[in-house]
């Protein structure tokens, strides 16, 4: 792809820009920048990199920072002037010149002393540190090959594979002395009949079934092969669709089913997978370098425990540290953003499992970095510059929030008006309180359903007794909102949200293999506080919603308070095709000559 160069004569000029850059020839702003006929064609403006562009009482701006920052831009940005070039430039002078007045600020308000300065700065240096020692290794830069992706697509081509499915009715007569299963028999052919006859199959269960999936409209979900036993599942997924199937007789009784749809096995091909599969190859490569560097590093660190980390996760107002290992530390808001591809309903039973993964990822990270920390496997001064380009940049980013925030701050009025029309952004949810007893399936699934049947009439202490002899828990009471319900199961809340204190729910599915009932024990109704309770939080969403506005207006008067000068002239040399004629940088002559080789 060409680059664009932010220069009309920059492509031309670009051999003799690498002249300039050892010989220091140079040329006088007035010359023009058009060449003369019968002239050099390679003649062009040449602006000195230490001319001043714009300056205040607290800052200055040279022609190589406006050129560094022109050269960061995007082709496409580059290329975007508008119609008025100089105008252009002038903007990117104030924007650098206001930077410089916020850096100066930060470090007159001592932000770099700061306990939030300096976690930000540690991680930073982590992360500048495993990049660069990553980039020494042979195989740091994997070629991402043919054979490659179709060796990831194999390795799991369970992810890619899904068998049939069926959405699948019950009905279930429990055989007793008065009614054994000969009885049970004739009652469910007469019912099946009915079926044939016309009437609806779960207008029928919820008459009749005593099976508690009566309470969820008979359903018993989208079923697979291995979710039932053997000869339930014969049954069920040798029938056609809409026809009653049955009886099907057990000991403890006789069911019938009704199959609603039927989702055939899927594949999804290695072409439609292609994509997908890139990312996990690096990802798995960038895991083995990790293992490679912390293979023989003795390094110690602290986590909670999953079933910790669980319990925080699903507490609307918890926060705890996940991960530790001596100052550096991973807090649950962090792990949160990690898991965040883990959050969608239908997930919930693999949530333990994404948990138990990001900690082996960070406990992989922690072992590189400190490899790479003894061993110094980075170039120091790299690091060096790299840690004082992050400094500046996150001081300036920290100093134009707390004006912004303060300036929100100010007009109290508005930001009243504004929390009043968005009540939404500051109303705390409703929360749930609640205890839940959850199993898995087991290819007695039916049966364990009908079980819960009579749970209403067992005590805590029994039907406790009865998930633990199914090798599931009691979850102690945890607050849940709407998220962290939808995180157990799709229909969570849908079910929990009409209940009274100290009900319990019908049993229902949980993630694709898991059983639970839940018993409300207490809620709290949605309330937005205050406004001056949350004044700040209040500002900081203003902020976000109206960060141009603000910065303009911040601009405006940082600039105001300041004795501004621009230099017009450079400006119009710039616009008419000037280039910095030294001083500069390796990564920008390289930029050039790319965009050179591309031109041709």
């Amino acid at each position: 792809m060409t680059k664009t160069p932010f220069h009309p004569a920059l492509t031309a000029g670009l051999l003799c820009a690498t002249i300039v850059l050892f010989s220091g020839c140079e040329r006088s702003l007035n010359e023009s920048a058009e060449p003369s006929q019968g002239s050099d064609p390679t003649t062009w403006i040449s602006v000195p990199s230490d001319a001043v562009v714009a300056s205040s009482r607290g800052a200055q701006i040279t022609a190589q920072e406006l050129d560094d920052r022109i050269l960061s831009l995007s082709a496409a940005e580059r290329s975007d002037r508008g119609a008025e070039p100089v105008a252009w430039y002038r903007e990117h002078s104030q924007e650098l010149l206001v930077a410089k007045l916020l850096h100066a600020e930060a470090l007159n308000a001592k932000l770099m002393d700061t306990p939030a300065f300096g976690t930000a700065q540690a991680r930073a240096k982590r992360d500048a540190v495993l990049a660069m020692c990553m980039q020494r290794q042979t195989y740091a830069d994997p070629q991402v090959t043919e054979d490659m992706l179709r060796n990831a697509y194999q390795t799991d081509i369970e992810k890619y594979s899904k068998p049939e499915t069926r959405l699948t009715y019950h009905i279930f007569l429990y055989a007793t002395e008065e009614r054994p299963l000969s009885a049970v028999e004739t009652e469910l052919n007469t019912l099946r009949k009915r079926v044939e006859a016309g009437e609806n199959f779960r207008v029928l269960a919820k008459q009749v079934s005593e099976s508690s999936s009566r309470h969820s409209n008979a359903v018993l979900g989208w079923l697979r092969h291995d979710d039932v036993t053997p000869d339930l599942a014969e049954a069920i997924f040798s029938a056609t669709e809409d026809t009653p199937i049955g009886p099907v007789m057990t000991q403890e009784g006789g069911h019938l089913f009704w199959v609603d749809i039927v989702k055939p096995a899927t594949t999804v091909s290695f072409e439609a997978a292609r994509d997908q599969l890139a990312p996990i190859v690096v990802s798995r490569h960038v895991e083995d370098i990790f293992k490679h560097l912390g293979a023989d590093v003795a390094t110690t660190w602290n986590t909670a425990e999953v079933s910790e980390i669980l319990t925080a996760l699903n507490s609307s107002d918890s926060d705890i540290t996940v991960f530790s290992s001596g100052a550096y530390t991973v807090e649950l808001t962090d792990l949160r953003a990690r898991l965040s591809r883990y959050q969608s309903a239908g997930q919930a039973l693999n949530l333990a499992q994404a948990v138990r993964a990001e900690l082996n990822r960070l406990k992989l990270r922690e072992s590189a970095y400190q490899a790479c920390r003894d061993q110094q496997l980075y170039d120091a001064e790299q690091l060096d510059r790299a840690l004082r380009n992050w400094s500046r940049e996150y001081l300036i980013a920290e100093r134009r929030a707390e004006k912004l925030t303060s300036m929100a701050l100010a007009d109290e009025d508005r930001l009243r008006e504004f929390y009043t029309n968005n009540l939404g952004f500051f109303t705390t949810p409703v929360r749930w309180q609640i205890k839940l007893y959850t199993a898995r399936f087991s290819e007695d699934a039916v049966l364990r359903f009908n079980r819960l049947e009579h749970a209403d009439d067992m005590n805590d202490q029994q039907l406790s007794a009865l998930f633990h002899a199914w090798h599931g828990e009691t979850r102690a009471p945890q607050w849940f909102n709407k998220a962290a319900l939808d995180r157990i199961a799709q229909n969570a809340a849908a079910i929990i949200a009409p209940m009274s204190i100290g009900q319990r729910s019908a049993p229902f599915r949980i993630g694709s293999d898991g059983i639970a009932i839940a018993q409300l024990i207490d809620k709290e109704t949605a309330a937005a506080p205050p406004f001056e309770r949350i004044k700040e939080r209040v500002a900081a969403y203003y902020r976000r919603q109206y960060t141009a506005e603000l910065y303009a207006q911040m601009m405006t008067e940082l600039l105001a308070e300041q004795t501004v000068s621009f230099n017009q002239d450079i400006f119009q040399a710039f616009a008419s095709g000037a280039v910095v004629d030294s001083n500069i940088s390796a990564e920008s002559l390289e930029s050039m000559l790319l965009e050179l080789e591309d031109a041709r």
